[in-house]
């Protein structure tokens, strides 16, 4: 999780936080189009009711298509 101090890291939050509750690989993006594409990708958008739901979640969320 060294990554995460890093001011401009990209990272799914289904990823981030499978990797938080059971150690799954943290998967980071070189830029914003790897990240998208991974991202817009059926299971790996977290869902904007559950975002809401979590202060900290909520913060992160982004519009990526």
């Amino acid at each position: 999780m060294q990554a995460l101090g890093a001011r401009k890291v990209m990272v799914n939050l289904v990823n981030f936080v499978d990797h938080l509750s059971n150690g799954t690989p943290l998967k980071t993006f070189a830029n914003f189009k790897e990240f998208r594409k991974y991202t817009v990708k059926p299971n790996r958008k977290f869902g904007k009711e559950a975002a809401k739901q979590n202060g900290f979640i909520r913060v992160l969320l982004r519009q990526v298509g």
